[in-house]
């Protein structure tokens, strides 16, 4: 498990290793799935390392890495697991998850707008 800690994360559990690997699966199709139907947002999450991590109740990102709690992917359709990740890319590739760029503004207000915004791409694209 990696140690990625921020104010929205739980108490570390431990999850059934078939969970974790069928979570790694699923993430794995759906990058293969990104590079064949959006190029541009597939090679960037094949530059990312995807780490699992119970601490955390969804998906997320630091801009370097992405980190899912394997009980929430396998929730999710393979169209919502597709959505999740093209999502988190797209806030590494606008940056506002970097503190450079978000400023002193409040860290969830801006994480809820930038969320708002890059969700409205996400549905022009279909």
């Amino acid at each position: 498990m990696s140690t990625f800690k921020d104010s929205a994360t739980g108490p570390d559990k431990e999850i059934d290793p078939t969970i974790v690997h069928n979570a790694k699966e699923r993430i794995g199709n759906s990058r293969a799935r990104l590079l064949l139907q959006q190029p541009f947002y597939g090679v960037m999450l094949s530059m990312m390392d995807f780490l699992p991590e119970s601490a955390i109740p969804t998906i997320a990102t630091d801009g370097a890495k992405v980190y899912y709690n394997s009980e929430f992917v396998m929730e999710l359709t393979e169209d919502e697991v597709y959505g999740v990740l093209l999502h988190e890319i797209s806030h590494c590739i606008y940056q506002p998850c970097t503190q450079k760029r978000r400023l002193n503004r409040a860290h969830h207000r801006w994480n809820v707008s930038c969320d708002y915004a890059i969700n409205l791409e996400i549905k022009d694209m279909g």
